[in-house]
C-alpha cells in the first residue's frame, strides 16, 4: 500500500504550504516507506503528496507519485494496484499513447484524457484510491475502488479541501478540527458501518464505488459526490433465463481463478495469508495451481486450541507444496499490541482479531 494526501484552496491565488504536504505524507510512512514526493501548482492553489510502497516498477525515480503530465495539465497521486494493467498499457501504446514509467497508476494519466473520468473507470480493476487534478477544467476528482478496499478521507476547512488516505493525515493539516461526531461515535461503538461517515465532525470517506468531484464556484467550493459502480441484485422475479446449478458453480470457478491469477502479478514476490477457513484455502489452492514456484503462505497460530487452525493450514499448505511460515502468538501478544492497532484502524473494533494482522504484516 500507499499514501496519498493533499489540499485544494477555494481561492487559487491562495499558497500551498510544501511544509505541510511533506508532513502529510510523512505522518503516513507506515503506508510508504520506499520513498515520498509531492508537487505544487502554485498558479491554482493546490498540491498533492505520495509516500510509496514499490510493487510495480522498482526504479524509485521514475515511479515517483505525483506523476504530472509533460504540458501541467494534469496531476495524479494514487494508492493501490490497478489489475490487468499490462493489456491496458499495451492497447493504449498501439493506440499512440508514450509512458514515462511501468508503474500500472500511470495508465489513469491516459485514460483519463482520452476517456473522461466515468468512462475510465469502466476499466479500472483493482483496489486502489486517487486523486486526479485537472488544470483545464480547474476540477478536482477522488476516487475510490469498488468494494472500498483502499481508503480516502476527505474534509473542508475554511475555505480548503483537504484528503488522505487515514484521517491522522488530514489533522496533519493545520486548518482540520478534531472534533468528535456524537452520529458517527455512536455508530462505531455500536459496530455499525454507515459508507462514508467516519468518527469525526465533518469528515467523510469516498463510499466504495464512487468519485467525489470538487469545483470552485465563487470563491468557493462546489463538493458533489458520484457513483459509477454498483452491484446489480436483481429481485426473484426480475432474473431472466435462470440457469442450472453448475452454470453458475462453473461461472464461479472461472472469474474465481481469474481474480487470482490477475493478483499474482507484481515485481515482488507474491504470498497468500493462510488460515484453516475455506476461501483462504481457496486462494492458496488456485495460486499454486497458476505458477511454477511455490507460493509463500503465512499463518497466524494461537495458544489456544478453540482458535488455532494451524493444524488445517498446515494440511493445506502440504497438499500444493507452499512454503508457509507459522507465527504463532499468544494472549499477551494481541493485549499488548491493541494501541498500535487502533492508530492504525483509526476506528472502534471489537475483538483482538486486528492486532494479529497488525503482527503478521508486520512479520511478513
Amino acid at each position: 500500500m500507499c499514501g496519498i494526501a493533499g489540499y485544494l484552496h477555494a481561492d487559487p491565488s491562495r499558497p500551498v504550504d510544501p511544509e505541510t504536504l511533506v508532513a502529510m505524507a510523512a505522518i503516513q510512512y507506515h503506508r510508504g516507506p520506499d520513498g515520498f514526493g509531492y508537487h505544487v501548482m502554485q498558479d491554482r492553489g493546490v498540491g498533492f503528496s505520495h509516500a510509496r510502497l514499490t510493487i510495480i516498477d522498482l526504479d524509485q525515480e521514475r515511479g515517483r507519485q505525483p506523476f504530472v503530465a509533460e504540458d501541467g495539465s494534469l496531476m495524479l497521486t494514487m494508492n493501490g494496484e490497478l489489475y490487468d494493467y499490462k493489456r491496458l498499457r499495451a492497447e493504449m501504446t498501439l493506440r499512440g499513447a508514450r509512458f514515462r514509467s511501468k508503474s500500472d497508476s500511470e495508465l489513469i494519466m491516459h485514460l483519463y484524457p482520452e476517456r473522461g473520468m466515468e468512462d475510465a473507470m469502466k476499466d479500472l480493476r483493482g483496489e486502489f484510491a486517487f486523486a486526479v487534478y485537472d488544470r483545464k477544467k480547474d476540477r478536482l476528482y477522488l476516487v475510490r475502488d469498488r468494494f472500498g478496499v483502499k481508503p480516502l478521507y476527505y474534509t473542508e476547512a475554511n475555505g480548503t479541501l483537504v484528503f488522505g488516505s487515514e484521517l491522522k493525515v488530514l489533522f496533519a493539516h493545520p486548518e482540520v478540527p478534531r472534533k468528535f461526531s456524537a452520529q458517527g461515535l455512536y455508530h462505531q461503538l455500536m459496530q455499525t458501518i454507515v459508507p462514508g461517515t467516519t468518527a469525526f465532525e465533518g469528515i467523510h470517506q469516498v463510499p466504495p464505488g464512487h468519485m467525489v468531484v470538487i469545483e470552485r464556484a465563487h470563491g468557493k467550493l462546489k463538493i458533489r459526490q458520484q457513483k459509477y459502480w454498483d452491484m446489480d441484485f436483481p429481485l426473484l422475479e426480475e432474473r431472466k433465463d435462470e440457469k442450472d446449478e453448475q452454470y453458475y458453480v462453473d461461472g464461479v470457478q472461472e472469474k474465481l481463478l481469474e481474480a487470482v491469477q490477475l493478483r499474482l502479478e507484481a515485481d515482488v514476490p507474491v504470498a497468500c495469508y493462510l488460515s484453516g477457513g475455506i476461501d483462504s484455502c481457496s486462494t492458496l489452492g488456485m495460486a499454486a495451481a497458476s505458477q511454477q514456484s511455490p507460493v509463500k503462505a503465512f499463518t497466524i497460530g494461537f495458544d489456544d486450541a478453540d482458535y488455532d487452525e494451524t493444524a488445517i493450514a498446515r494440511e493445506m499448505a502440504e497438499s500444493v507444496g507452499a512454503d508457509q511460515d507459522v507465527m504463532m502468538l499468544k494472549a499477551d501478544h494481541l493485549y499488548d499490541n491493541l494501541k498500535e492497532t487502533l492508530w492504525h484502524t483509526e476506528r472502534s473494533i471489537y475483538n483482538t482479531l486486528g492486532v494479529a494482522k497488525l503482527l503478521m504484516s508486520r512479520h511478513v
